[in-house]
């Protein structure tokens, strides 16, 4: 099973965001560009999480975003910052509020496959809707 995410949604004009426009205010629409660069390389990582404990990682991902390795760690700071909040540290590892709860629902969707089980809504003739369940076989 994979733990990753090859998909995700953000809002059309996340780009109006206070933290999106403080982004640019810093790093000009690149560093909008890199911020969601970065977002990609987070929801390609197991389980959504970005491991910066390891200084060869954080040189990979620096080169990734066409930065220096001091220059991409000033940029993880002011991302995770309480002023731009854009990403959250937790222990070694940054992620996002929004991948997490697109992860959350992909894996549980993924487990209820792997089960064999498929759910759906069924609209009924009367307009009301029931969960239908079967067995794989």
């Amino acid at each position: 099973m994979k733990y990753n995410l090859t998909y995700y949604q953000h809002f059309s004009d996340s780009h109006n965001e206070p933290q999106f426009k403080l982004l640019r205010a810093k790093y000009g629409w690149a560093g909008e560009g890199k911020y969601w660069a970065l977002i990609n390389i987070i929801a390609s990582s197991d389980n959504c999480l970005l491991n910066i404990s390891n200084p060869l990682n954080l040189g990979m991902y620096a080169v990734d975003l066409d930065q220096s390795y001091d220059e991409f760690i000033l940029f993880l700071d002011f991302l995770c910052s309480k002023d731009c909040g854009l990403l959250i540290r937790v222990d070694n590892y940054v992620t996002t509020e929004n991948l997490q709860d697109t992860f959350d629902s992909v894996m549980k969707h993924r487990r209820v496959s792997r089960e064999g089980r498929i759910k759906s809504l069924l609209k009924q003739t009367n307009g009301t809707y029931k969960l239908f369940e079967m067995k794989r076989k």
